[in-house]
């Protein structure tokens, strides 16, 4: 078997382990790195995928795009967002969508593939904080929460909420 399909069925084989270990061994030089990462980034493709579908569903986005069939073009790029920032794509697409034929327009994979290419993440620390602590307060076991706020009091974690909301309340 050539490296080349030996590496290919490993990255086969990684997508379809889960919750499990794949060792790789062999001599210096034959690509051991290159498949690990090769097969992480396919995990990561993997995984925006099924979360893309899932919010395709969650807002009733109307397309006949199989997630999948734009893998290359889309998941790709949105490979290391957060689950906000890839549903606030999905959304884009569906507002250009809605832009250039009407509300009842579906989304096509241009669209979808024009909103990753164009989103910008927010890189403001402390308000991506001040919404996580929002999405912190909806929780209702400590066993859902972030590591960083897990041991946190509810009055620690108000304390916090109330100083990040005058923070990023005052910027405007």
């Amino acid at each position: 078997m050539s490296s080349a399909k030996a590496g290919a069925a490993a990255i086969r084989l990684a997508v379809s382990l889960r919750h499990s270990y794949l060792p790789m061994q062999g001599p210096p030089g034959t690509g051991k790195t290159y498949t690990a990462a090769e097969q992480i980034l396919e995990l990561g493709q993997a995984d925006a995928v099924c979360l893309a579908r899932a919010l395709l569903r969650k807002n009733k986005i109307k397309t006949e795009v199989e997630p999948a069939a734009i893998r290359d073009g889309f998941s790709t790029k949105l490979v290391g967002y957060s689950n906000a920032d890839i549903e606030a794509v999905i959304l884009m697409a569906n507002d250009d969508a809605a832009r250039e034929g009407g509300t009842s327009a579906p989304v096509t994979a241009e669209h979808f593939l024009r909103a990753a290419t164009d989103y910008f993440p927010s890189r403001d620390s402390e308000l991506l904080e001040y919404m996580e602590l929002l999405a912190v307060f909806e929780a209702s076991s400590r066993r859902l929460l972030p590591t960083k706020y897990a041991s946190m009091t509810p009055e620690e974690l108000d304390t916090r909420l109330r100083l990040l909301r005058a923070v990023v309340g005052g910027r405007r």
